[in-house]
């Protein structure tokens, strides 16, 4: 500590640059104020444990190069944001201003999301140059700059979607722009987006992982308005695209549920279309509907299924020359050795989106159980049938669904098959079921069924039914 200020790195700062430490402040505080503060001056803050590791690894020969093992690291992509203004006719200061806070917060959103925190501090504007140059890393700007509410032009927003599309390069590391979900979204929102686009947007983006977190409800509900009734899309594929998103909903729960009611609710969408949705997702089938000719074509490739790549490329109208040496490509990708292919850095090997298609989510199960009713499909048939039909993984959210069924379809069906299914329900083994059955249960027939709640062998069945009795007791 100086009297001018405090010393770090060589740097002084001056002391209104420095803020008291409060007794409620957190390590993790301390930590993001002090990467902010190095962020600053271009500098990178690390914690006593990050520098002990990377001492570490440095004794251990770790970061040595060796060029029998490893490529040369390619060298970083620049980026000069005053050519990008020019190349895209920006030239409001106020505007390159504003798209430029958007690029900085894309970068903290960026290094939060690769370290837990901000590695570089609140929008470090001085990296701009240095990593918007990387397509993956300029996706991050570019969501920022299409969810600005005020000082972008929509032209210019439709010039930096252009851009971010342009300077894709699917084949390489890094290639892929993040956030092209979004990038479809916008332009369905403002009328730009035509079915070849959006098809190639998601085909390319399926090569990163994780590519569906950035999305928000209000961008899923613009893209899902644009597909549904779009009329040069086959129902067909338009199933294959509602499947294959949902498939991506698992962790979103709060953001899936209402993006799924809203399918299911909307109008415009076949009912056909729904049902076969809804029973896909309770079958836990791993296709669904029929994606685009290209899709498929890249599925064959990952697979080597040469069959199925020569149906595609048909489809597509390529000549019988094309199909010969494209099949002879897949040939000789299928038989590489599985290693190779495991740790190689071609995003093509990212592509299968197979193991997303594993198993539909709890959560989905439950709303497709009630939409099948919805839909047509008789409540007690439905009920019967699914009510502890299965007691592997997801059977709790069929049981519930079950619940829903029994608690919006009453009226729909016989007292006696009503009291049959509750009672059934009550001695289902999974606790969180009996639960349900015996609320459901009160709602019919008052305390009776509840008070067996004293003979449950869940502890905590017994604690709740002894709390609900004096509740409604009380009342």
């Amino acid at each position: 500590m100086f009297p001018g200020g405090y010393a770090i790195e060589g740097i002084t700062l001056s002391l209104d640059e420095l803020e008291p430490a409060k007794p409620r402040d957190k390590e993790k505080d301390i930590h993001n104020i002090l990467v902010e503060i190095y962020g600053r001056y271009g500098l990178e803050y690390q914690s006593e444990m990050e520098s002990l590791v990377l001492s570490m690894a440095n004794l251990a020969g770790l970061f040595e190069d060796d060029d029998d093992d490893w490529d040369d690291e390619e060298p970083v992509q620049m980026f000069d944001i005053e050519q990008f203004f020019a190349d895209l006719k920006i030239e409001s200061t106020k505007e390159q201003a504003r798209i430029s806070s958007c690029f900085a917060q894309g970068l903290e959103v960026y290094y939060d999301y690769i370290y837990g925190y901000r590695k570089y501090g609140r929008k470090p504007e001085h990296l701009i140059n240095q990593r918007m140059g990387e397509p993956y890393i300029f996706g991050f700007g570019m969501v920022e700059a299409l969810r600005a509410k005020r000082g972008i032009k929509e032209t210019s927003k439709l010039a930096i979607c252009q851009y971010t599309l342009q300077t894709a390069v699917p084949e390489e590391e890094y290639g892929i722009p993040h956030g092209l979900i979004v990038l479809a979204s916008y332009l369905a929102e403002t009328g730009y987006l035509e079915a070849d686009i959006f098809r190639a947007i998601m085909q390319m983006t399926n090569l990163l992982r994780q590519w569906i977190w950035p999305w928000q409800i209000e961008e899923a509900v613009q893209l899902s308005n644009w597909l549904i009734p779009q009329e040069t899309i086959p129902d067909k594929e338009k199933l294959f695209w509602l499947w294959h998103l949902s498939m991506q909903l698992n962790e979103f729960v709060h953001m899936g549920k209402k993006l799924v009611h809203h399918w299911l609710d909307h109008p415009d969408l076949a009912s056909d279309v729904k049902k076969a949705l809804v029973q896909g997702w309770l079958d836990e089938v791993r296709h669904l509907g029929t994606p685009p000719a290209p899709w498929r074509l890249m599925m064959a490739q990952t697979t080597g299924n040469l069959d199925e790549a020569e149906k595609a490329l048909k489809e597509m109208e390529a000549s019988r020359k094309e199909i010969k040496e494209v099949k002879a490509i897949i040939e000789e990708e299928a038989n590489r050795d599985v290693l190779s292919k495991l740790f190689s850095r071609d995003p093509l090997y990212h592509f299968s989106p197979e193991f997303g298609y594993l198993f539909t989510p709890n959560w989905l199960k439950r709303i497709a159980l009630l939409a099948l009713v919805k839909l047509g499909e008789d409540a007690w048939e439905t009920a019967v049938l699914y009510l502890d039909s299965t007691r592997d993984y997801g059977a709790e959210a069929l049981n519930m669904g079950v619940a829903d069924i029994i608690a919006e379809y009453a009226d729909a069906i016989p007292p006696e098959e009503i009291r049959e299914l509750i009672e059934k329900g009550i001695q289902i083994p999974q606790v969180s079921s009996r639960k349900t059955f015996y609320r459901l249960s009160t709602r019919f027939y008052g305390t009776e069924l509840l008070q067996k709640t004293a003979e449950d062998n869940a502890a905590s069945i017994r604690n709740w039914g002894a709390k609900e009795l004096k509740k409604l007791k009380t009342n």
